[in-house]
This record gives structure tokens, C-alpha cells and sequence, in this order.
């Protein structure tokens, strides 16, 4: 919490990306403060985690962090800020943030993570009974069976690779990986109990010790168990979500643009005012969102039917594809022009900054 809890403001909990922390947060929340419409109906909670963890380990602890706040601020759940919550993440926080919002039973889909039947069915009994004495029987179900937040009925995803990406994969990158450890005490939580039972090389190379194995940075590879896990996950369907994709291919943006029907209106493009001093931008009226989609740029481009399908395998943001951060079923979808740290971006902030305004009239 970035002030003392206002029973009366809505929540909008930030959740960063992969090696990064609430830092990353600074310019939007410096926007918001400077709103003064959101700054008088939103309260901030930033969440710092170790994004070196297993992502399925990083998800339940999160959630468990969140679901206790909001228990001990408001046990009855009755309060304003107990409703209509905003999730706001980035890259792996994307990941993590639709996992907290999905109802799904991940345990129904391990068997297919072996596809190539690599284990015999007894030696899947033996990972998933080493996982229960890890944790238990009660908080590995936790762990797999997910129940999305009550408190949040609207989610922003910012450069999402839901579907993982080959970034993870070269060279440089692994070599990365390598030096990013897991936590010691998580490493001899779970592998006291599964090294023993490894039937032939690296354990985090098994399909199903993998899931949590693996760093978190190794599980964005879209050739991961916990991709193959994931990838195909539901929202609740009480959640309004919106999708926020980076192009760093200026060219395709600028194309995609003179595709939208003449006179339509680009939602989330606007000439940006930047205070540098202050860090912040803004428009002639900053809490008026009445004017905030008044002067439209090539810079962001609301993604309709036509545009849709004209999207390629092309468009990525350097590190994450179209492909992989595209959601069906999402309220709006906004292309902008950067590179994969699209948090930061003026005309992102800018973006996040209207979907604001319109969740407070509805």
C-alpha cells in the first residue's frame, strides 16, 4: 500500500514482470496521483516477488499475500475497496494475474504435459505423491486448483506472454537462466522428495517436475511444461480484461492504423504531454476522460475485426509475439509502438488511464 488503507477507494493492485519491482510502477503512479478523479477513487497496491521462483509457487503466494490483505482490512467484505478491484500487470505479473482470475483445475491437465510418454503411470503416482509430501495434500490442490479473486472484476495485461515465447530459448538467454537460481529452501522442500525418485537425467527436464523445477524465467519458454499447462486457461467470466501489445515494428503499427474505418474514433491515442520533471503526462485535461481520446496518433491503434486479421506473426514486441499476448474475448485490445517494457510508455499510461475512467461509469 502506497497510503493508509481508504475503506472507500476501489483497489488497483500492480503486479511487475520478470526481474523487475514495483519501480516499474512509477509514472503510472504518478499519472494516477495527478488524476484527480482516480486519485480520489483508487488506492495503489504494489506487490514485489521473487520472479526467480517456480510460477505456480509465485501465483499461490501472491494470491495468498492478496486474499489475506483484504481479509484483514475488511473481514466482511463489505467495504468499497472490496469490490470492483483492478489487476494491472506486466510480461510474467500477466501471467500470474490471469491465473488469479481463472476458476480452472489444473490438476485434470497434467497427464497431457507428458505427450511423448516419457513416464510410465506409476511414475507420475510417484512425482505427484513426492509434490503432496512436499506440501501436503491440501496446499498442493491450492496450488492446482485455481479460484479467481472475488474482489476483481477488471484486468490489464500488459505484454503478455500467455503462450510463452522462443526469447527464452537462445542462447544469451539461457545462459541467463542459468545463473538464476531457485531459493534454497524451496529446493529442498521439494527435492528431498522428488530427487529420489528421478529416473534419468535433470529432473527439471521431467515434464511434471518441471512445473516446479524450473525458474521462473525458464518457464516463459513456450516449449515449458508450465506454457503447455497454462497457455489455454479461462478467465472468470465476471472479469472485464483488456489487452495492451507492444510493436516494435513502427511500420505495421502506422499500417494497421489507416485500417480503421474513417472518423472512428482510436480509442487510447492522444497527443501525450510530458512532464519530465515530475515524470508524468497528461493531456489538456488530465481528469477530464472526456478528452483523453480527443487527438488521435498512429502511436496506439485499438485493434477491431478487420485489424485482426490482418495481424501477423510479424508483430512482436521484440520479445514477446502478437500470437502469444492476444486474448480472445477482451473489452478492447490497443497495439502500441515500443519494445516489451510498454509499462513505462506515455501512451500506455495513457491507455491504462481511460480504462480507468470508464470502470468508475460502470
Amino acid at each position: 500500500m502506497l497510503e493508509p488503507y481508504d475503506p472507500n477507494k476501489r483497489v488497483l493492485i500492480m503486479l511487475h514482470g520478470l526481474a523487475s519491482s514495483p519501480a516499474t510502477w512509477v509514472n503510472l503512479t504518478n499519472d494516477i496521483l495527478n488524476d484527480d478523479k482516480l486519485r480520489d477513487n483508487y488506492q495503489v497496491w504494489q506487490i514485489f516477488y521473487p520472479t526467480n521462483l517456480p510460477i505456480l509457487e509465485n501465483r499461490y503466494q501472491i494470491q495468498q499475500l492478496i486474499n489475506s490483505t483484504y481479509e484483514q482490512t475488511d473481514p466482511k467484505g463489505q467495504n468499497r475497496a472490496s469490490k470492483n478491484s483492478v489487476i494491472i500487470s506486466h510480461s510474467m505479473g500477466a501471467i500470474i494475474a490471469r491465473m488469479m482470475l481463472s476458476d480452472e483445475n489444473l490438476v485434470d491437465d497434467l497427464d497431457r504435459l507428458d505427450d511423448q510418454n516419457l513416464l510410465s503411470d506409476s511414475e507420475k503416482r510417484k512425482i505427484r505423491d513426492a509434490l503432496k509430501a512436499s506440501f501436503g495434500e491440501d496446499q498442493l490442490k491450492e496450488r492446482f486448483e485455481l479460484k479467481a479473486l472475488p474482489q476483481v472484476d477488471t484486468a490489464v495485461f500488459l505484454s503478455a506472454p500467455f503462450r510463452g515465447t522462443d526469447y527464452a530459448d537462445r542462447w544469451f538467454t539461457r545462459a541467463l537462466r542459468r545463473i538464476v537460481y531457485l531459493p534454497v529452501g524451496l529446493v529442498k522442500t521439494v527435492t528431498d522428495n522428488l530427487a529420489t525418485i528421478a529416473t534419468q537425467g535433470d529432473l527439471a527436464q521431467n515434464p511434471l517436475g518441471a512445473l516446479y523445477l524450473q525458474n521462473g524465467a525458464s518457464q516463459l519458454s513456450d516449449k515449458s511444461s508450465f506454457i503447455q499447462l497454462t497457455k489455454d486457461i479461462t478467465i472468470n467470466d465476471r472479469v472485464t480484461y483488456h489487452s495492451i501489445i507492444a510493436n516494435n515494428d513502427a511500420d505495421i503499427t502506422k499500417g494497421l492504423a489507416q485500417m480503421q474505418p474513417a472518423g472512428a474514433k482510436v480509442d487510447l491515442s492522444q497527443a501525450v504531454e510530458e512532464d519530465i520533471e515530475n515524470e508524468t503526462v497528461g493531456t489538456s485535461s488530465p481528469s477530464d476522460s472526456s478528452k483523453l481520446s480527443a487527438q488521435p496518433l498512429v502511436a496506439a491503434v485499438t485493434v477491431n475485426e478487420d485489424i485482426s486479421q490482418a495481424l501477423t506473426e510479424r508483430l512482436s514486441d521484440g520479445i514477446v509475439p502478437y500470437t502469444s499476448a492476444h486474448l480472445d474475448g477482451a473489452a478492447s485490445e490497443t497495439i502500441i509502438s515500443g519494445g516489451h517494457s510498454i509499462q513505462t510508455n506515455p501512451q500506455t499510461i495513457l491507455t491504462l488511464r481511460q480504462i480507468l475512467h470508464k470502470q468508475l461509469q460502470e
